[in-house]
Formats: structure tokens, C-alpha cells, sequence
């Protein structure tokens, strides 16, 4: 994960926080790649995903980071960037973490209910 947040002491500790908090949930994976850090439920599919967004991005502070979550339903929120749908019923949400303190109970809320979904998933 620090690769992938090199150059950015703030990114890194938020996408720090992030990732520690959902793994206190309990049953989950993680998996980093060149541009992301996946989170899974154990044995189920992603449910959250971190990652940088490119430089100059509108709005986006280059030392921010993207949280992404998948849900069942469209949060409606003045926090959440975009929502798209990729598949009909699957909505992922974006939101950016410029700061600790974005890494609230709302959004913590949200993920733990993107968790719930992706366990609830993978059940036979």
C-alpha cells in the first residue's frame, strides 16, 4: 500500500485509516494493486476500494483520496462525487477523503453496509 500512496504522507494515512477501520468490521480481505486497494468480504466479492485520484482532477486535492463502495441501492448524499451504475441493481458510489475526520460513522455506516451486502452475496 505504501507504493501506491508514495509522495503523499496525507493519502497515506488516510487510505490508512480507512483500510483499518473496515478491517475492524471483521472478515475482511485485502488486496493491493498498482492503482487501488480492493477490499473483500472474506470469501465473498469487493466492497471497497481505495485509491488516488489522477493529478488535476477538478475538486480533488492531489494528497485526497477516492473511497469507492458498491451497493444494492443509490445513496443519496452532498458527500458522494458520482454514483454510477455498472450493472443494473449494483450502484458504486465515490466519495473523496480530504481529511481523518471524513472517515466518520456516515461513511463507516456505509461501508459496513456494503460488507453486510458482499457477505450476504457469497452465501449459497
Amino acid at each position: 500500500m505504501d507504493a501506491l500512496f508514495a509522495g503523499s504522507p496525507r493519502a497515506l494515512a488516510l487510505a490508512r485509516r480507512v483500510r483499518g477501520a473496515v478491517e475492524r468490521m471483521g472478515g475482511v480481505e485485502a488486496a493491493v494493486t498498482k492503482s487501488q486497494v480492493a477490499l473483500r468480504a472474506a470469501g465473498g466479492g469487493g466492497f471497497c476500494w481505495l485509491w488516488r485520484p489522477p493529478k488535476g482532477v477538478r475538486g480533488v486535492p492531489d494528497d485526497g483520496i477516492v473511497v469507492s463502495f458498491g451497493l444494492r441501492h443509490r445513496v443519496e448524499s452532498p458527500r458522494i462525487k458520482q454514483v454510477v451504475e455498472p450493472r443494473l441493481g449494483r450502484f458504486i458510489h465515490h466519495l473523496v477523503v480530504m481529511e481523518p475526520r471524513a472517515c466518520d460513522e456516515q461513511l463507516l455506516g456505509w461501508l459496513a453496509m456494503a460488507l453486510d451486502e458482499a457477505r450476504a452475496a457469497a452465501r449459497p
